[in-house]
């Protein structure tokens, strides 16, 4: 039931921030101009693996990296499908079909994939993968991934705890336990953003949190909608936040 929980959650998030997305970079002149949104349906009758979709990323180039729940990885160009799964006799492949996220860094062509087993490093121009990390060395399932401000990659845990990994040099910097202040029963981390200014925040299973790496201080974030259930959250270009609710969409301006 948990682990539906999540799902349920990742799935949501992402249409909310599809949405968001729409409405900060969609041109809003509805006043002198009319608007045609299009949405087009793409199934498993179109070729993706599965509709079960637990994240998708863009690399650099423009492909669609969909990180599937049971069935691997899909490449989407968009007019067609590649697949990439989990083979026994071939350690070249992904660890697994089970899939929790996908992140294609701004600055490298490696694509860092999250499977029940551990992390995979992914090259798809030489289509081997590098099987960085067990999961039994975070001793808790990882449930999010992003890309840091310096090109480093963070994940957050079930339990709570953030990890920060040199995208370069394949390390482990850092283990946190930014909860470690608070009294909160559910800690599970679902997504993760470093601001610009280098402050962290969480979308736990607890509500939304505002990280401070300097101090260790950590804030919850009261919705500005009162008890709206908060979904997710996105930057744009001018450093501001958007926070996604059930409600509608809060902005926390730098300038504020």
């Amino acid at each position: 039931m948990q682990q539906r929980t999540y799902f349920l959650s990742k799935v949501i998030f992402i249409v909310s921030l599809a949405c968001l997305i729409l409405i900060l970079f969609t041109p809003l002149v509805a006043d002198t101009q009319k608007i045609d949104l299009r949405f087009q349906y793409i199934g498993t009758e179109n070729g993706l693996s599965s509709k079960n979709i637990m994240n998708i990323s863009q690399d650099r180039l423009g492909f669609f990296w969909i990180a599937t729940e049971w069935d691997g990885i899909n490449r989407y160009d968009g007019y067609s499908f590649v697949h990439y799964r989990h083979s026994f006799n071939n350690a070249a492949t992904i660890s697994s079909n089970h899939l929790e996220y996908v992140v294609s860094p701004s600055r490298s062509h490696l694509l860092w994939i999250v499977t029940r087993e551990g992390i995979d490093i992914f090259d798809p121009h030489l289509e081997k993968v590098v099987h960085f990390l067990e999961m039994s060395r975070f001793g808790s399932p990882i449930l999010a991934m992003a890309e840091g401000r310096n090109g480093d990659i963070l994940l957050g845990t079930l339990k709570g705890e953030l990890f920060r990994v040199d995208g370069g040099n394949l390390q482990i910097l850092s283990r946190l336990d930014p909860f470690q202040s608070i009294d909160l029963q559910q800690k599970g981390i679902t997504s993760i953003l470093e601001s610009d200014n280098g402050d962290i925040w969480i979308n736990s299973t607890g509500g939304i949190f505002r990280f401070i790496p300097s101090s260790g201080r950590i804030i919850r974030r009261e919705p500005d909608s009162g008890n709206a259930t908060e979904l997710g959250f996105c930057q744009d270009t001018q450093g501001n936040l958007w926070f996604a609710s059930d409600s509608g969409l809060d902005c926390f301006s730098r300038s504020a």
